[in-house]
């Protein structure tokens, strides 16, 4: 029921673009009734849009399974809801359904998980991105002839693959204006982490030519660790404390 028709979703080729005003952006508001039905639409004046496309879109975002949307205060069914386009930025929705509270709460934990490295180098056409992947290579001769202690290496050609991934057009990959190459590690050891940057400035002057810019040698950065995992609800619920206090 969420999609009555052929559409164009926000993300479509000219679709944001005709989004009006984008500096003064209205941010939705849901006028939620007694039966459940929810009426959703902005701040008049503002810019933005509301409308059957732009509120699917968000009501499926990071969705994995619509049928069981866990909350912490419902499990919502999307199964049966209606959209309904009222014009004017202004969207009804009805017939949600719930299932009951579950009876976890989800818990994310953040944790000590080393130290990142970076590196960048920048260069120009012609072949840009060849000259990104031979610097990579020459990074990675450098760290293990130092022996250096490092768990991961992430290398991304920024003009390229930085967003795309695997997904991004080969065919056009050897005719980039420009390239840069971003390189990150994970390390235990902070000194490692630092001198990590040290590697990429020479490379202007005794690396591959046309070097378009690189970024300070920057310090080495801590990073957090995630850990999700469930806890029983009457474990917190019962010991949440609020204090007001006037100032």
């Amino acid at each position: 029921m969420l999609r009555p028709g052929l559409r164009r979703h926000f993300g479509s080729a000219g679709e944001w673009a005709a989004i009006p005003d984008y500096a003064h952006l209205g941010y939705p508001i849901a006028e939620v009734s007694a039966d459940g039905s929810a009426l959703f639409t902005k701040p008049p004046g503002t810019g933005g849009r509301v409308s059957f496309d732009t509120v699917r879109q968000q009501l499926l975002y990071e969705v994995h399974n619509p049928h069981a949307y866990v909350s912490p205060d419902v499990v919502l069914d999307m199964g049966s809801l209606a959209l309904e386009d009222l014009g004017g930025d202004r969207v009804r929705i009805t017939g949600a359904r719930g299932a009951p509270r579950p009876a976890s709460l989800k818990i994310v934990a953040g944790y000590q998980d080393g130290w990142m490295g970076t590196g960048i180098i920048g260069f120009a056409w012609p072949e840009a991105h060849a000259k990104c992947e031979k610097s990579a290579d020459i990074i990675r001769t450098l760290v293990r002839e130092r022996g250096w202690p490092i768990e991961d290496t992430n290398v991304e050609y920024i003009g390229y693959d930085s967003l795309l991934g695997s997904h991004a057009d080969p065919a056009v990959r050897d005719q980039l204006n420009e390239c840069f190459l971003r390189m990150t590690i994970r390390t235990q050891d902070r000194k490692v982490a630092d001198a990590f940057g040290r590697l990429f400035p020479w490379l202007g002057l005794s690396g591959p030519p046309y070097v378009g810019t690189m970024q300070a040698v920057q310090p080495a950065r801590e990073l957090l660790g995630i850990w999700p995992t469930l806890v029983r609800r009457d474990l917190v619920e019962k010991d949440i404390h609020v204090e007001i206090e006037s100032v």
